[in-house]
């Protein structure tokens, strides 16, 4: 369960008590998310609730831990500033992909220049507008350069840019639909994927890169139901259907925590709603 609450931001869940490694009759853990899925995408579908698919389906060069501060390795084994505008890295040699490619500097200096691109298009750009360019030094060694000194760097690294297989996502002509079958480095992959009746995920036996972050997976088929109505949610708990759901109402909150069949805890994160006006009109 803690690969899963790891990747959650800011969010008040409530847990079935005797169901929360997985369902005995199925084996699967059935999680209830309020959000339509617009398919397996931190770049194109970088929703609130789509952490707590995205993030272990799709590695980081790095991941942070809360609890210490600290960012620890993930793809990247180790890292140095060179200069105020320059990060290098030092990448796994035994990483593979979901289809059994493996992971080197093409695929980190691919996505890394591809996001950063100008030209490309899509919400939250300005997350990899910083980027200058990305640059490979050897097959397990790259180089990011800034356009100017940007102490978030780690962070945005750690947080939000995933790495895709060059090969697979370069070929696409629409790029927007790598979300619909994606293929990364993390320690789910999908199965299968409808928005309508969720998302369904497997675990790998070969996660080599996992840290205290990003465990090796304790449960080894997950579900992911959207379920838009609160109150479908928690009946679909209440018959044993679902065993991790979103909550959104405090009064639902104390009558779940009530019942000892559940377990109602929140989670903290990053994650901040805003309200942008448009004062300059530029719509």
């Amino acid at each position: 369960m803690k690969e899963f609450l790891s990747s959650i931001s800011a969010l008040a869940l409530v847990l079935a008590a005797a169901t929360a490694h997985a369902d005995k009759k199925s084996g699967t853990l059935n999680i209830a998310i309020a959000e339509q899925i617009e398919g397996v995408s931190p770049i194109y579908a970088p929703a609130g609730e789509s952490q707590l698919y995205d993030r272990v389906v799709f590695d980081r060069l790095i991941s942070f831990d809360p609890e210490t501060g600290k960012f620890l390795p993930l793809l990247a084994k180790s890292w140095t500033q060179v200069d105020p505008t320059t990060w290098e890295f030092k990448l796994r040699g035994d990483v593979t992909f979901h289809d059994g490619s493996v992971f080197d500097a093409d695929d980190a200096v691919y996505t890394l220049n591809w996001v950063s691109d100008p030209t490309v298009r899509f919400r939250l750009k300005n997350r990899f507008t910083w980027i200058k360019r990305t640059e490979k030094i050897d097959a397990h060694t790259l180089r990011i350069i800034s356009k100017r000194p940007f102490a978030r760097a780690l962070g945005l690294f750690a947080a939000n840019t995933p790495i895709f297989p060059s090969d697979v996502h370069n070929a696409l002509k629409t790029r927007s639909d790598f979300g619909r079958n994606p293929i990364a480095t993390g320690a789910y992959r999908v199965v299968s994927l409808d928005k309508n009746s969720g998302i369904v995920l497997a675990a790998r036996d070969d996660y080599v890169q996992a840290n205290k972050v990003r465990p090796v997976p304790s449960i080894k088929r997950v579900r992911i139901i959207p379920i838009p109505d609160e109150q479908t949610r928690i009946a679909k708990m209440l018959v044993g259907d679902v065993d991790v759901a979103r909550l959104v109402s405090k009064d639902i909150g104390a009558q779940m925590a009530a019942d000892r069949r559940f377990t109602v805890t929140s989670v903290n994160g990053l994650q901040y709603n805003y309200l942008y006006l448009d004062a300059a009109d530029r719509t």
